[in-house]
């Protein structure tokens, strides 16, 4: 413990059948605006993917050996599953590659969002291991899309369109995201717009106009030059990942909502007030497998 901060540092022995932490250190957080109230950051996304997904069809490839021929059985079906992640899947064909190895072009991601009066946001940014693979594949994903919402565009409320940001192709995609939350009773705005865009070293996804602001942003005023996220990341690189949330300033903005939700919100309020910050950096090195926790006081 500290003036300002508790740390709690667990460590872990690994056995030898524990697979090995992927440590980097990326510039991510300078995509991110300062303003971003939760923010996590993972290494090697892409294969991460792959790999669970290759686990979900071998699991599905065991559980069709086991399954009838009957069609009148309902199970039977769950082998077609199958067809998903194999070289002659239809999806491999729109899609390039099967479906496991889609997103293998993309190293160290992060996820961002903020909420403000303005809405929510949201945002994704992905190093690409392989840019060309990448500027590819999100074509085919989109020719796809544009496939299957055809009929929507034509009866209205979904649009896909291009516009140019500082030299780089943004793809917007229109919804009526608002529209369906505003039916479910939800109080919160989304914005009706998902862009998507890729960069010579970059891949960027988001609602409202995160793509947009962070192909205009020099980085100055981000998340990663924020002192906030300097101070509580304290230099921790390279690690296995981040995960940090502003507390304070999404509690500020939660609190409406969470008093006319949540009774017992006005109990528990006065002991989230006193958090600022806090930050989860897990490590490891040849000995031992680590993870930070740090819990910042507010002033």
């Amino acid at each position: 413990a500290d003036t300002d901060r508790v740390t709690l540092d667990v460590m872990v022995t690994p056995g030898d059948d524990m697979p090995a932490e992927v440590l980097g250190d990326s510039d991510l957080a300078m995509v991110f605006p300062a303003d971003t109230q939760v923010y996590l950051e993972t290494r090697e996304l892409g294969a991460t993917i792959e790999t669970g997904l290759n686990s979900v069809a071998q699991i599905l490839a065991e559980q069709e050996l086991a399954m009838s021929d009957d069609p009148m059985d309902p199970m039977s079906a769950v082998g077609d599953i199958g067809l998903l992640f194999g070289e002659d899947s239809p999806f491999t064909d729109m899609l390039g590659v099967p479906l496991p190895e889609l997103m293998d072009f993309v190293g160290d991601a992060s996820f961002g969002v903020g909420l403000s009066s303005d809405g929510l946001w949201f945002g994704m940014a992905g190093q690409l291991d392989d840019p060309a693979a990448g500027t590819e594949r999100v074509s085919n994903l989109l020719t796809v899309l544009r496939l299957f919402t055809m009929q929507a565009a034509e009866e209205g409320g979904i649009a896909i369109e291009t516009e140019t940001v500082g030299e780089v192709e943004v793809t917007n995609i229109t919804l009526p995201l608002d529209e369906m939350l505003a039916e479910e009773g939800v109080p919160l705005s989304l914005g009706d717009t998902v862009s998507v865009a890729v960069t010579e070293d970059t891949l960027l996804l988001g609602l409202g106009d995160f793509v947009q602001s962070a192909l205009l942003s020099d980085g100055s005023d981000s998340l990663g030059t924020s002192t906030g996220y300097v101070d509580a990341l304290a230099g921790d690189v390279p690690n296995a990942g981040v995960m940090y949330v502003n507390v304070s300033s999404l509690v500020a903005e939660l609190d409406p909502m969470l008093s006319m939700m949540a009774p017992e919100w006005a109990e528990i309020s006065p002991y989230a007030a006193g958090v600022d910050r806090m930050i989860v950096v897990p490590n490891a090195d040849d000995e031992v497998v680590s993870a930070r926790m740090t819990v910042i006081v507010g002033r």
